[in-house]
């Protein structure tokens, strides 16, 4: 290394000496004020993500109790490391007697931030990715096959995520040591780096990286694909296509005048699960005796196969029959035998059906039939 080099390294050096002196209490404001804003932005951002968790996707996604857990363990999740700036920060208080960083704390977080990721490192990051990749392709494969429609925005995510695992996975292959750049090299001398900035340990061969990028990621795919195909999208496409519902019920109508029955209306899609509660409860021996006897049931699909379109399919229909589908589906309504309605759900009854009993439906035939 030249004089010329050793020089401006080492002016370098004293600049950012004299940058962290400013850090710690009774210091200027602004460079508190860079520490502080960043963590809180930071935080603010995981404590709103771990929200939405728990209150707007849970409610989007109408899951089964048994996978109801799952929200607030990705909650508790994305808050640990908020947890763990409350954690620190009482440490710190403890030690020095004050929540700010001390210039001591600052240089060392310096030193860790400047060395190479070590290779275990990058196989973690190989591993992320390639995780958030197939989980989101997954989850849109899944999306197509009970929809038939695609979300554009995140394919786009999807794709991108792609990207970056192929670029970590190639980090991962290239086997290349990072060569020492000539500022670790000056900090190992004047002795700011306490430990060498490469690690001496050999490098995996290209099967063993494979394996160990791939088989977690694959054993994790598979456990997310199970939930998926058969709690966040049910495995049953139980209401045929929108387009069927007005033929289905005229069809319906004429056949009650003639056999003497009522008609019931089932408003729902196949991605609901309370709608496949509901089609297990309708599948049980009393209920199912009680359909055959006195009803003849309609499935009317309100899905319009749109995910950037809100608006439900059948709305006519639902309308007609006054079935507020904002209230949450499946909704029943009873019509007679003169297509005459003579009831319908008007407050999300049987919105929750995954909260209710078979015996809870039993009653409700029992009393319209």
């Amino acid at each position: 290394m030249s004089d010329e080099t050793q020089q401006k390294i080492r002016i370098r050096i004293e600049k950012w000496n004299a940058r962290l002196e400013k850090y710690g209490p009774g210091k200027p404001f602004w460079p508190q004020s860079q520490y502080w804003v960043i963590r809180t932005v930071v935080s603010l951002f995981l404590i709103a993500l771990a929200g939405m968790w728990q209150v707007g996707f849970r409610a989007v996604w109408q899951c089964d109790r048994s996978i109801e857990t799952m929200f607030p363990m990705l909650s508790v999740i994305l808050l640990i490391p908020v947890f763990w700036f409350l954690f620190v920060d009482i440490r710190r208080k403890i030690k020095t007697g004050s929540f700010l960083p001390t210039p001591e704390e600052m240089r060392k977080n310096r030193t860790r931030a400047i060395r190479p990721i070590k290779q275990s490192t990058e196989i973690l990051n190989a591993n992320l990715w390639v995780l958030a990749s197939a989980i989101s392709l997954q989850g849109q494969i899944v999306h197509y096959l009970h929809h038939g429609a695609v979300n554009f925005i995140w394919l786009v995510l999807s794709l991108f995520w792609v990207v970056l695992a192929i670029l970590w996975i190639g980090r991962v292959l290239a086997q290349k040591i990072p060569p020492k750049s000539a500022m670790q090299t000056m900090l190992e001398e004047v002795g700011v780096l306490s430990q060498p900035a490469i690690s001496p340990a050999p490098r995996m061969k290209r099967g063993k990286l494979l394996a160990w990028i791939f088989l977690p990621s694959l054993a994790v795919l598979l456990l997310t694909g199970y939930i998926m195909f058969h709690y966040v999208y049910p495995d049953m496409v139980i209401y045929p296509a929108a387009t069927q519902a007005h033929s289905d019920l005229a069809a319906a109508l004429h056949s009650a005048a003639i056999r003497h029955k009522r008609v019931l209306l089932d408003f729902g899609d196949s991605s609901c699960r309370d709608c496949q509660v509901l089609d297990q409860y309708l599948h049980d021996p009393a209920n199912r005796a009680l359909l055959d006897s006195d009803y003849i049931l309609v499935r009317i699909n309100v899905d319009n196969g749109n995910s950037h379109d809100y608006s439900n399919a059948n709305e006519d229909l639902a309308y007609q029959y006054a079935v507020p589908l904002d209230k949450g589906v499946p909704a029943l309504a009873v019509v007679n035998e003169k297509g005459e309605l003579i009831y319908s759900q008007q407050h999300g009854e049987f919105e929750a059906m995954r909260h209710l009993q078979s015996s809870d439906l039993t009653s409700f035939l029992m009393r319209w039939k």
